[in-house]
């Protein structure tokens, strides 16, 4: 694997971490006002892994599907 590619899949598995403890918050939060913006963040999130594996698939490769804890 390239360094560049290998740098973007680990990218990938932080972004994946993050998405994985905003959707865990989201299920436990009461406030309406907090539920918009992790959704904002769930949704960033997504949005970057979603571009950060298109340029690993760019460069022949296979992107991460795990976070960095699993």
């Amino acid at each position: 694997m390239t360094n560049s590619a290998a740098a973007l899949n680990e990218l990938i598995e932080i972004a994946r971490d993050g998405q994985t403890f905003y959707t865990d918050a989201l299920r436990k939060m009461r406030n309406p006002n907090l539920k918009v913006v992790f959704r904002g963040l769930i949704d960033a999130k997504s949005q970057l892994i979603t571009a950060l594996s298109e340029h690993v698939r760019m460069r022949g490769l296979t992107p991460s599907h795990r976070g960095t804890l699993g």
